[in-house]
């Protein structure tokens, strides 16, 4: 159910103006830490796959080919590369592993405050065969201001690769800053016919309202930090 309704010139300018103000400005990754941004992991215009024992390899690249899927029909310049699961994938997440499961919370913490980012900023796309400690439905938890995606790919979850990879495009957009579902506000003039952002939804469509928010994101993070995300070769301007 929609909360609000609004127009659509007003939509892609909150997306512009204020929401990617907002996620930088209050994108404090740790109030112990507070040289930790959203803006640092973007910065180094990579997302990183890793995965943990016990997770297959075709898996992983229909995570990678989720994620492409919205990086490229964002015309962002942002390179989705597979790295091998070492200690500081791997240290993390048994740390944060639990009897119950895995503690995400602390899990997208320690990644984003890690100080390997440093030697090249990225956001770490970790895939594990457990659920979440609190939550054994969710299959992913994905934030801009982390720059984590974590699967919780149990049992036999990784094998539905049909559904892995919109999965993965569905995260994907929460990744690049989309912090909401397709359903919450009505914007009648732009399509809003269910997307990929509609969690209940198994599709790989990505509609009018959803696309114009998360590209006039990145225009508003182009304007704040002064460096280019996106592709001299889009085609897009503000909408569609």
């Amino acid at each position: 159910m929609a909360y609000a309704t609004i127009d659509g010139k007003e939509w892609v300018r909150y997306y512009r103006d204020t929401e990617s103000m907002e996620q930088i400005l209050k994108g404090r990754v740790d109030v112990n830490n507070p040289e930790y941004t959203a803006a640092d992991w973007i910065s180094g215009q990579e997302i990183r796959i890793s995965a943990m024992p016990g997770i297959d390899k075709k898996a992983v690249n229909v995570v990678k080919q989720g994620i492409e899927d919205l990086i490229n029909e964002l015309h962002l310049d942002i390179d989705v590369t597979i790295h091998e699961a070492d200690r500081t994938v791997t240290d993390p997440v048994k740390a944060c592993t639990l009897p119950t499961g895995i503690d995400y919370e602390k899990l997208a913490l320690m990644y984003a405050i890690e100080p390997y980012r440093k030697q090249k900023q990225h956001a770490d796309v970790v895939l594990t065969n457990q659920s979440f400690v609190d939550d054994k439905v969710s299959w992913a938890d994905s934030r801009f201001h982390t720059g984590t995606a974590i699967f919780a790919l149990s049992g036999n979850r990784q094998h539905n690769y049909l559904f892995l990879r919109k999965l993965a495009k569905h995260e994907a957009g929460h990744l690049l800053g989309y912090r909401r579902h397709h359903d919450d506000f009505e914007v009648p003039d732009l399509d809003s016919n269910s997307c990929v952002m509609d969690p209940s939804v198994p599709t790989d469509y990505n509609c009018d309202k959803c696309f114009n928010a998360m590209y006039a994101f990145w225009q508003g993070l182009e304007e704040i930090t002064g460096k280019r995300f996106i592709k001299n070769s889009s085609p897009y301007g503000i909408n569609k």
